[in-house]
């Protein structure tokens, strides 16, 4: 049987003139409205460490893209992460919308100004996003504040047939630092509401349940038996080689017979896989396994899953987990990403970095797309640049003309040529 087509396939996206202070669009529903949906119980959830994980945002959930965070009936939600970057899906029934809630600090939803809230709903065949935060630092009177920038910056996807709905949403703040960048504690839920759900108030509850973010996790280990994981947080480029340590450590008998590696997702069919008997444990209670390999030169950019298998004696398995990353030969990574208001023109000065990922040397040149208002002034819209080491960096900054009075948050092409390839990183700048 035909699969149904999908109905809406749309992006919110990374590249749009900046929504300034006039906040982001608010969807409309065509589905009745009703009473506030009840977020006071905390969600149950099976595993609460998420791993980094890049998920492809085309409306779909493909096998070991997402991360499964809670199930109820027919209904799905995923949550994973990556450096600033927060990942979240939902897939139920049509007539619901995807909202993402996070209370960075852990401390509670009506607990200062580190509660996020991210609504992604179906509005004339599209998905239309929006994102606020809950100020609670005056416990007697908590607002809501819609953050434009946060949906310029993010990105959201959706599909559906009519009678099911696929959400997949990137928030991304920025890269003002306010999502976390490193392994950390905080409360998080993903709920599929009512479409015609009206929204909490900013002084109703919620329950959100405790998670960690990490970098690799562990099931049905021996009690006795403790890993490591190094050199997985090295980035490698497609067409380069990679090496990932795994390190045990045991007390008396391991029950160990073997190990089994591979690569989840999209990078199986990219990277070796790997399978051996479990090796004896040294005088010291150590172990090591080295799983190498070359990426190949299709592999998905982003963080993927390491996954190693461990055949327990009694033909049982346990699964140990990381975290790796294939990068681009060149990360940009702009140090400016905010500035003060001025009444007045000006020229500003955007310094950024270029960090090499790939053990080639690495050379070329890079330009910049503004925003129509803007322009590159004093040096020109290109500038040559040349890498010789692995993981160095070429620290360089243009000066942008800014009329004044302009606030908001704006897009920054970097146009990037290295080593003969093209390809195209969108930044952002945020001013006021």
């Amino acid at each position: 049987m035909p699969m149904p087509a999908l109905l809406a396939l749309a992006l919110v996206h990374s590249v749009q003139p900046s929504l300034g202070a006039s906040g982001p669009t608010q969807f409309q529903s065509q589905v009745p409205q009703v009473g506030p949906y009840n977020y006071s119980a905390a969600p149950a959830i099976a595993e609460p460490v998420r791993l980094q994980i890049t998920p492809k945002l085309d409306g779909r959930i493909d096998n070991d893209e997402w991360d499964p965070l809670t199930t109820a009936g027919d209904s799905k939600t995923y949550f994973q992460w990556a450096p600033g970057i927060i990942y979240a899906a939902a897939s139920g029934p049509a007539g619901t919308d995807l909202v993402l809630s996070l209370d960075l600090q852990g401390d509670g939803w009506l607990v200062g100004d580190d509660n996020y809230e991210a609504r992604i709903s179906m509005a004339g065949g599209k998905p239309t996003l929006s994102v606020r935060q809950l100020d609670a630092t005056n416990v007697a009177g908590p607002v809501w504040k819609d953050l434009a920038g946060w949906t310029i910056a993010s990105t959201a996807m959706a599909s559906s047939d009519g009678t099911h709905v696929t959400y997949e949403l990137r928030l991304c703040d920025a890269y003002l630092g306010v999502l976390p960048r490193k392994p950390t504690k905080m409360n998080a839920r993903v709920d599929l509401v009512p479409s015609g759900d009206p929204g909490t108030q900013a002084f109703i509850p919620r329950g959100l349940a405790p998670i960690t973010l990490e970098t690799r996790r562990a099931e049905a280990l021996p009690s006795n038996l403790q890993y490591g994981v190094e050199h997985a947080d090295r980035p490698a480029a497609p067409g380069d080689n990679a090496l990932v340590r795994f390190t045990f450590k045991a007390k008396g008998k391991v029950g160990v017979k073997k190990i089994h590696i591979l690569a989840e997702g999209q990078l199986k069919d990219q990277t070796n896989e790997l399978s051996v008997p479990f090796p004896a444990m040294d005088s010291k209670g150590r172990a090591f396994v080295d799983y190498s390999t070359r990426i190949g030169t299709d592999a998905d950019l982003g963080y993927h899953v390491l996954k190693g298998t461990l055949t327990l004696d009694d033909g049982t398995p346990a699964v140990i987990e990381t975290s790796f990353r294939v990068a681009p030969p060149v990360d940009v990574v702009v140090d400016t990403t905010s500035v003060k208001a001025d009444p007045h023109d000006r020229s500003l000065h955007i310094s950024y970095h270029l960090t090499s990922n790939t053990t080639k040397a690495v050379g070329g040149e890079i330009g910049f797309a503004l925003d129509p208002r803007f322009r590159v002034v004093n040096g020109g819209s290109t500038q040559k640049f040349r890498i010789f080491d692995t993981r160095s960096r070429a620290y360089m900054r243009f000066e942008v003309f800014v009329p004044g009075k302009t606030t908001g948050t704006y897009p920054i092409e970097f146009h990037l040529t290295a080593n003969g390839e093209k390809s195209t990183v969108t930044r952002f700048i945020t001013i006021g």
